[in-house]
């Protein structure tokens, strides 16, 4: 069978079956790649020629272009089709390098292990800087290139977000370079090689280098992309202002000799260790924090004001590794020693978040209650308010939802005007906590509306503990509001957040919301599978399903496959039924392009 295939992506080239040499891409290459390109669709040959010799005269182009059909018939036989009025390509199989890498890219940037997507993005690394493509992007009429230029975006601002997390600079100068091979400019890893060259204490050689690469790209100085990445730069400026003059070499330093002489620095380290401020910040690290409290720890009498204040601080990292198991075990013995009352609202919420979590309803009731009239005593109105909301979300995952909207509605008109950060974080979890509420036993409009709210607010507040469950749930509101496509792009996200960060409970929950986009692709049995794999899980980690989350699953209509034998295996690894739904999810997009297509 005869094929074309077309290489753009290094060494242009046009090659046709039965041909002993490459068709020239400065001559009739040029016609066959447009032609190509068209994936078999239709053109008129006024259009055509008019696309392929912009701006010379009518009669002149086409001439050119009966002449170059001819050509191409000479080439290809019948699978030119041509008439009067219309060209297209029939009955050929063409291949371009750009689709198969395109597609290559496309799993990668779906993949849930970020250390192996990182391993094949950066073994594309060659297709992604390539800049030979760009001759041809004047011909395309179907959006070849216009995709393929936004795949390579996102996956450079992929490696960049990963060497980030990993502290991996290098990285990021590989992927830097990457760009500006491709003759591109993107805020995004612009600002990421700022960060870097902020970690490495060379942030202004960074911005000079910045402003060169802007330059040799004719990228405009005075423009807002520039302007907006000078405003980056300035601000990182100003943070480090602080600790001008410092360097990691002060710190490692520093910690080596506290640590040298432990035994005597431990108490002292205690109030350091378990500042608030440095709890917020450990907890993108939270295994590492969990072994410095407890080399700390090791050193202190137990029972003491400080062997508590670190137990305390150590409930809140494995809260932080979602081991709940470990959470109740250690808060049980916790509750025997003399607490503060700041320590003691602080253990009472995060216990009864694992007792929630394990199903115990009435003791994390119970539990959450006894952390109010703490923080009442205390008059923390704060503490107190997220204790009330925490109580509420218990409250409608048991079916009672007029008592949790009672309380919802409370703390929304009480924290409209305020603006400190906890109120801050913990409106926005009310509004996604709402928007719950309403999806599954209200208006999926008012859900909506909640979402959106809850979405926007992490322009404000850091929102990376919720925003994995946001983006998944956001996925079944836009995908039940008639937005699909946009709705499997946050639950697509949403998930591969959610793979690192080690919950199960988190893991049920957002896959679970993943499959009512499933249904409403008509992967119907493949979301049933996928659910009674889930429930499996859910049952050897104690997480049954509330009465909240059996209604969203009556709400998915699956009972029809009721008895059926799954086709998952029940040991079959996270990972893979991961991207099994991933792909899935990915198929229900494609089947929503080709309706709307047809439409």
């Amino acid at each position: 069978m005869m094929e074309i295939s077309v290489q753009i992506l290094s060494d242009p080239a046009v090659l046709v079956t039965g041909q002993t040499k490459p068709v020239s891409v400065r001559s009739l290459g040029r016609v066959v790649i447009f032609l190509v390109f068209l994936r078999g669709a239709s053109i008129s040959r006024e259009e055509m020629a008019r696309l392929l010799w912009p701006g010379e005269p009518d009669e002149v182009v086409a001439n050119r272009l009966r002449v170059s059909l001819n050509r191409v018939k000479n080439l290809i036989g019948r699978a030119l089709e041509s008439d009067r009025l219309s060209v297209r390509l029939s009955g050929i199989s063409s291949s371009v390098d750009v689709w198969e890498e395109e597609k290559r890219l496309r799993v990668a940037l779906d993949e849930v292990d970020l250390d192996y997507q990182l391993e094949v993005l950066m073994a594309s690394a060659d297709a992604i800087g390539s800049k030979d493509w760009r001759e041809f992007a004047d011909l395309d009429t179907e959006g070849t290139l216009a995709r393929w230029d936004e795949v390579c975006r996102q996956s450079l601002r992929r490696i960049t977000a990963t060497a980030v997390k990993n502290s991996d600079w290098n990285s990021i100068d590989f992927a830097w370079n990457l760009m500006r091979s491709r003759r591109d400019f993107d805020r995004e890893i612009c600002e990421r090689f700022l960060d870097a060259h902020d970690a490495l204490r060379s942030l202004d050689e960074g911005f000079r280098l910045l402003r060169q690469a802007a330059s040799d790209l004719d990228v405009d100085l005075e423009g807002e992309l520039f302007k907006s990445l000078g405003g980056y730069w300035k601000k990182l400026k100003e943070v480090g202002q602080g600790d001008r003059g410092f360097q990691v070499t002060h710190s490692q330093l520093l910690g080596g000799a506290l640590l040298s002489a432990l035994s005597s620095s431990a108490p002292m380290l205690v109030d350091l260790v378990v500042k608030p401020e440095i709890q917020f910040y450990m907890q993108s690290s939270p295994s590492e924090y969990l072994q410095i409290l407890e080399v700390v720890q090791g050193h202190l009498e137990i029972g003491s004001i400080s062997w508590v204040a670190i137990e305390v601080a150590r409930v809140s990292a494995y809260s932080s590794l979602y081991d709940s198991k470990k959470v109740i075990e250690i808060s049980q013995s916790l509750f025997s020693f003399e607490l503060t009352d700041n320590q003691a609202a602080n253990a009472w919420m995060i216990y009864s978040f694992s007792l929630f979590h394990h199903r115990r309803w009435d003791e994390a009731l119970a539990a959450v209650r006894s952390g109010q009239v703490v923080a009442q005593r205390i008059e923390s109105n704060e503490r107190y308010e997220m204790l009330r909301t925490t109580e509420a979300a218990f409250l409608w995952h048991l079916g009672q939802v007029a008592e949790a909207k009672h309380i919802y509605n409370q703390f929304l008109e009480k924290s409209a005007n305020e603006s400190s950060f906890l109120y801050g974080t913990n409106r926005a979890i009310t509004q996604l906590n709402y928007g719950v509420v309403e999806l599954i036993f209200g208006d999926i409009r008012e859900a909506r509306s909640y979402v959106d709210a809850a979405y926007a607010a992490r322009k404000n507040f850091n929102f990376e503990r919720t925003m994995p469950n946001l983006l998944s749930f956001m996925g079944v509101v836009y995908g039940r509001c008639g937005e699909v496509n946009r709705g499997v792009d946050f639950a697509i996200e949403g998930l591969k957040l959610t793979y690192w960060r080690g919950s199960s409970r988190e893991a049920h929950l957002n896959m679970e919301w993943a499959c009512g986009l499933l249904v409403l692709g008509g992967f119907r049995a493949e979301a049933w599978n996928v659910m009674g794999w889930i429930n499996l899980w859910r049952i050897r980690t104690l997480h049954s399903r509330s009465v909240s989350e059996l209604r969203y699953y009556d709400s998915l209509g699956l009972h029809e496959f009721q008895g059926g034998e799954l086709q998952i295996r029940e040991d079959e690894e996270y990972r893979v039924v991961m991207g099994f739904l991933i792909k899935l999810l990915r198929r229900v997009q494609e089947n929503c392009a080709g309706q709307e297509a047809i439409l």
